[in-house]
């Protein structure tokens, strides 16, 4: 809140002629900055939430070797069969991706 604040001010100082006058700010005006404010406190958690996954997908991608992607590359094949014995082979795919990735994970 206080960044934006010090935004406004600043933008008042090189835009108005005297930016040195104080501007009171009427009701819509608080109203504005405290929506900008909580926006950019909104938007910051997404980024940071955005880095953590980025680190995490990164970390998961590497402990797989070529071999094991073109394997699990299988499972988009498989995923929705309706056949028993595929619908068999994807889920046991599947549990050996996922305790790839939760190995992955915990280092």
């Amino acid at each position: 809140m206080a960044l934006i604040w010090g935004v406004y001010r600043g933008t008042l100082f090189l835009l108005v002629p005297g930016g040195n006058t104080v501007y009171s700010l009427n009701w819509l005006g608080w109203c504005s900055l405290a929506a900008a404010g909580a926006a950019t406190a909104i938007f910051a958690w997404f980024m940071k939430l955005r880095l953590i996954a980025a680190r995490r997908v990164k970390r998961v991608r590497a402990s797989f070797t070529p071999e094991e992607m073109k394997k699990f590359e299988e499972l988009n094949v498989l995923h929705g069969t309706a056949d028993p014995t595929e619908r068999e082979r994807f889920l046991k795919l599947m549990r050996e991706y996922q305790q790839k990735a939760g190995e992955a994970l915990k280092k």
